[in-house]
């Protein structure tokens, strides 16, 4: 299995695109998905402050993640959501971002 862009060893199978990629093909396919919806729909503009609800799972650590690398100020606030040991392994997260405290206070 090949990435469809670079033809390196795929890591993951996308079959709504009928695709392989790559790591970092992947990685900039999230990406690019993320800015598209983004600007579809008029989420956020340039600059926007954005708070994401980190839950520790893979999917709020991602989109916190692509929203940096994006460029948008974005803040994570750890959600203790009490599930058992997920929450448990999640409690390293607890305080997300050294900022989140104070952007939620104002």
């Amino acid at each position: 299995m090949k990435c469809r862009v670079c033809r390196e060893p795929a890591v993951i199978d996308i079959r709504r695109h009928n695709a392989n990629f790559c790591v970092d093909h992947f990685l900039r396919l999230c990406r690019d998905q993320v800015a598209k919806a983004i600007d579809r729909h008029e989420m956020l503009s340039p600059g926007d402050r954005v708070l994401v609800a980190i839950s520790g799972g893979k999917d709020s650590l991602a989109l916190w993640d692509i929203l940096i690398d994006l460029g948008y100020e974005a803040d994570g606030l750890y959600l203790g959501l009490g599930i058992g040991d997920y929450s448990t392994s999640s409690e390293g997260l607890h305080g997300g971002s050294p900022r989140s405290g104070a952007y939620v206070s104002r």
